[in-house]
Formats: C-alpha cells, structure tokens, sequence
C-alpha cells in the first residue's frame, strides 16, 4: 500500500510505503511537493473543513437551530425537518456586541432564541428575525436559560 502521490497536496511529514514483508519511511527530501500523508487526512479540517455545530432542537415542532460556517463568518441557521427547509436566521457579521452563536437557547414556546454577547442578553425572534438586546452588564453570560413560564432568565 502507497500512501503518496496523490496530486495538488503538500506533507511536511514522511510517507510511508508498505509492503507485505517490508515497511519503509522516505525523507521529506526524497517527496515531491504533491504527496500527502495519512497524518493530513486525519486533521481537523483537512477534507472538507468546519462543519456545522451548536445544534439545539426546539421545544416545539420538529425545527432545529444550529451554527454552520460561511466564507465570511458563522452563521445561525434553521432547519425545518417536517419540511426540509432551511434558512439563515442571524448573520451577526458587524455586531458590535459580538454574540456568541453557540450560547442559543430556545423559548419553552420554540417563538424566539435566547443569545448571548459581549455585554448583553439578545432575544431573536424566530419568524422575523429582529433582534433585540433585553438586558446589558460588564461582561458576556454563560449557562443562559428561560423560566417555564418565561418571566425570568437564569
């Protein structure tokens, strides 16, 4: 089995090359520019790059709420699994508060998402999409989440 030459990548690592009997290592010197190495497949990232996260079902329906990285920046997306569609629901690109995507937590009502900045509390509507800062401190707050009836943050 030849772990090389496959073409358009670079290593900084040593190929292996294996045979039934023998197993041998070449010097980085020996590889030309376009070999890749197991070790670079395995990488975060290496064949397809960040993917989604943060996912977080709502309370009602079957719509989900995740983080998916765009070329300018990550996004919050939805994703209606009844219906297949999915759409970007908050773009904080030029927020001046710097929410945090992945501190999202829905509504006991699944009708907005609880988010957290730098230094302040944000609700987002899920159908419009406005987006309002309902309280503001010294720093970004962590652990966030709704009352039952909605009356309070925690």
């Amino acid at each position: 089995m030849i772990l090389t030459n496959l073409v358009g990548c670079k290593t900084a690592t040593p190929a292996v090359t294996a045979t039934p009997s023998v197993l041998t290592q070449t010097s980085s010197s020996e590889q030309s520019a376009s070999e890749i190495t197991a070790r670079m497949l395995v990488e975060p990232g290496a064949l397809m790059g960040s993917g989604p996260s943060g996912f977080n079902w709502g309370p009602v329906g079957s719509v989900l709420a995740y983080v998916e990285p765009q070329d300018d920046g990550d996004v919050l997306m939805i994703y209606d699994a009844a219906s297949g569609d999915k759409r970007v629901l908050l773009d904080p690109g030029g927020n001046p508060d710097g929410i945090d995507l992945a501190s999202a937590q829905w509504s006991p009502q699944g009708d907005s998402i609880l988010l957290s900045g730098a230094t302040s509390l944000w609700l987002l509507d899920v159908q419009t999409g406005e987006l309002k800062s309902i309280a503001q401190g010294s720093g970004g707050q962590t652990g966030l989440t709704f009352s039952p009836d909605v009356s309070l943050i925690a």
